[in-house]
């Protein structure tokens, strides 16, 4: 089962939504995800 719901994780983020529910077979709400951007080189060289 996590295997199935990881799978459908990486197909919804290869389509590019970044964010959603996960939901098991029985389409119970189980969790949930989001794309966080990494931060830049600029960024981290703001913050030395």
């Amino acid at each position: 089962e996590v295997a199935r719901i990881l799978q459908n994780t990486a197909q919804r983020l290869a389509r590019g939504e970044q964010n959603g529910t996960l939901r098991d077979f029985n389409g119970n709400n189980v969790g949930g995800f989001y794309l966080a951007e990494d931060e830049t080189d600029d960024e981290k060289k703001s913050e030395e």
